[in-house]
C-alpha cells in the first residue's frame, strides 16, 4: 500500500513499508520512469522539481515539495523550492553579438573576450576567468543553451544537431545524460544551413526551444528527470534556413516544388503568412536581427525581410564574395552593418541592406 501525496505541481507516493518516497506525475513531464531512470540522479531531480532533501537524517532520499520535516523522525529537511535563484538564459555565443558599441575595425560584434574570438588555444587565465572545466559531452559538434525551461533551476542542453543527440549535463554529478526519444518525437537533425534555435518566452515546464529540423519547425520539451524528450510539431515542410524572431513576429525560410518560400507567423505562431522569393534552396548563415529586419546572409547574396513586407533578395556585386567564415557583420558607429569580402586583389566591407551598398577598403595585412 502507498500514501498518496499531492503537491502544487507534482504527485508522490510514500510506501507504507519502507517509507520511501517515488515520483509519480510531475506537472508538464511526460511519464516519470522513476525505478530506471531518477533514482541515480535524486539530487539533480529535487532541485530540478524543488523537491527537499535530508539533512540530518536517512529515512528516505527525498521528500516531496514543501516538507520541512521528515514525517518519520521529524528532522529538519532542505528545501530547495526557498532557494530558486534567477539567472540569465544562455544561448551559445551568438546570442552575446552586438552587445558593445565600440571595437576594432573588421572584427565581429561581440561581447566574448578577443582571446576567445581569435585564437584557437585556450587564452592566458586573467581575473574572472574561471579556474573549472566541465566534460566535454559525448557527442562533439553541439549547440548549447543554458536555462531554466520552466524548472527552478538552470541546467544546460547540448544539441549535436547533425547527429540527431541531444544532451543533458547534470551538474552535481558532473556528468553529460544522452537523452531518449519518446514515441513519436521527430528527427532533431538539421543540416541545410547554420544551424539556430528561438528560445521561448516564459516556457511551460520543460519546454525549451523552437527548433528547426529536416521535417519542419518543432517546439522541443524535455523530460529530465526521465532523461526522455519529446517535440510538438509547428510548421511541416523541408527547412531552408533556421527560423528567426524580429520583435513579435517569427519567420523561416523553406523548399518547395515551385521554389523557396519564406513562413512569417506571430510570436504566438497564430496568423501565419507565405512568401515567394527566388532565393537558394540552402546553404545560409543563422539569421540576424537589427533595425526591425531579419538577415539571413548566404555565399550568393543577402535575403532581406521586414514584418509585414514580402522579403527581398539582394545578389552580391558582380565579383565581390563574402567572407562568412569572418565572424558575421560588423557593426559601424553610424549604425550600419557591415561584412566583410573580397574582390579582386582586396578585402572590403559591403553594407548591407541596401540595393546599390557603398564599399570601404579594407588596408593592411591585419584587418583594421
Amino acid at each position: 500500500m502507498a500514501y498518496r501525496w499531492e503537491t502544487p505541481a507534482s504527485v508522490w507516493l510514500e510506501d507504507e513499508a519502507s517509507a520511501q518516497f517515488e515520483l509519480a506525475s510531475s506537472a508538464g513531464l511526460s511519464r516519470i520512469d522513476w525505478q530506471v531512470q531518477a533514482r541515480g540522479r535524486l539530487p539533480d531531480v529535487a532541485h530540478l522539481l524543488g523537491a527537499s532533501l535530508p539533512s540530518a537524517c536517512r529515512c528516505a532520499p527525498i521528500y516531496p515539495e514543501g516538507f520541512a520535516f521528515c514525517p518519520t523522525c521529524g528532522r529538519a529537511l532542505a528545501r530547495l523550492d526557498e532557494q530558486r535563484k534567477n539567472r540569465p538564459d544562455w544561448w551559445g555565443p551568438w546570442s552575446d553579438q552586438f552587445l558593445p558599441r565600440h571595437v576594432p575595425h573588421g572584427l565581429a560584434v561581440t561581447s566574448l573576450p578577443l582571446g576567445d574570438s581569435l585564437e584557437e588555444r585556450p587564452p592566458a587565465p586573467h581575473v574572472g576567468r574561471a579556474e573549472l572545466s566541465m566534460p566535454a559531452p559525448p557527442n562533439a559538434h553541439c549547440v548549447f543553451a543554458a536555462g531554466a525551461f520552466g524548472f527552478p533551476v538552470q541546467r544546460l542542453i547540448a544539441l549535436a544537431h547533425t547527429r540527431n543527440v541531444l544532451q543533458y549535463f547534470d551538474p552535481l554529478a558532473g556528468l553529460w545524460h544522452v537523452m531518449a526519444a519518446e514515441e513519436y518525437a521527430a528527427d532533431l537533425a538539421f543540416t541545410a544551413s547554420e544551424y539556430a534555435w528561438l528560445p521561448v518566452q516564459n516556457p511551460r515546464r520543460g519546454e525549451v526551444a523552437i527548433v528547426p529540423t529536416a521535417t519542419g519547425l518543432c517546439r522541443l520539451v524535455i523530460n529530465p528527470v526521465s532523461e526522455t524528450y519529446r517535440t510538438e510539431a509547428i510548421f511541416d515542410a523541408t527547412l531552408a534556413s533556421a527560423p528567426g524572431a524580429m520583435r513579435r513576429h517569427v519567420a523561416c525560410l523553406f523548399n518547395t516544388s515551385g521554389g523557396t518560400r519564406l513562413w512569417s507567423a506571430l510570436a504566438d505562431l497564430s496568423g501565419a503568412v507565405l512568401y515567394d522569393c527566388a532565393a537558394p534552396a540552402g546553404g545560409y548563415t543563422r539569421p540576424i536581427g537589427y533595425d526591425g529586419r531579419l538577415y539571413w546572409l548566404h555565399a550568393e547574396g543577402q535575403l532581406i525581410w521586414q514584418p509585414g513586407a514580402p522579403p527581398r533578395w539582394l545578389p552580391w556585386p558582380q565579383g565581390w564574395s563574402p567572407r562568412l567564415s569572418f565572424g558575421g557583420p560588423t557593426q559601424s558607429r553610424d549604425g550600419r552593418l557591415w561584412l566583410a569580402g573580397h574582390a579582386a586583389q582586396s578585402y572590403s566591407f559591403i553594407e548591407l541592406g541596401k540595393d546599390n551598398p557603398q564599399f570601404e577598403a579594407i588596408s593592411g595585412a591585419r584587418l583594421g
